[in-house]
């Protein structure tokens, strides 16, 4: 086999194995993750950093730096799905969200269709 072919090979394997290996968040474990208090520092796929506060009454905080914007907002959990409704970031559209878990203990964030959206890590 010559080394072109045995590289796409093994890069094949690859993404079969890692596609495989996503560990999605449950209904029950989004469900668990808000039942309290938990910040989570982010930086997004479009260039957005910021950090994220959410308290078990629904309520919702966002402190991005880039862009800068300060909001606040409202949050429900539909399923395995961590639906958000800010003031002002996406014009007070509601965006809902799926959550991958990392090997390093830090959240892929994925939106409806599909699209990653960003890493989170939760703030101790």
């Amino acid at each position: 086999m010559n080394f072109a072919i045995r590289i796409a090979t093994t890069l094949a394997a690859a993404a079969t194995t890692i596609t495989c290996s996503a560990q999605m968040l449950s209904a029950s474990e989004v469900e668990a993750m808000f039942a309290k208090p938990i910040k989570f520092a982010y930086k997004g796929t479009a260039g957005g950093a910021g950090r994220t506060e959410y308290a078990p009454d629904k309520k919702a905080w966002l402190s991005a730096t880039v862009p800068y914007l300060n909001d606040t907002g409202s949050y429900r959990i539909d399923g395995d799905q961590h639906c958000i409704t800010w003031k002002v970031m996406r014009n007070g559209a509601e965006g809902c969200f799926r959550y991958e878990k990392l090997a390093d203990g830090s959240l892929k964030s994925i939106s409806k269709d599909g699209t990653v959206i960003g890493i989170l890590e939760i703030i101790k």
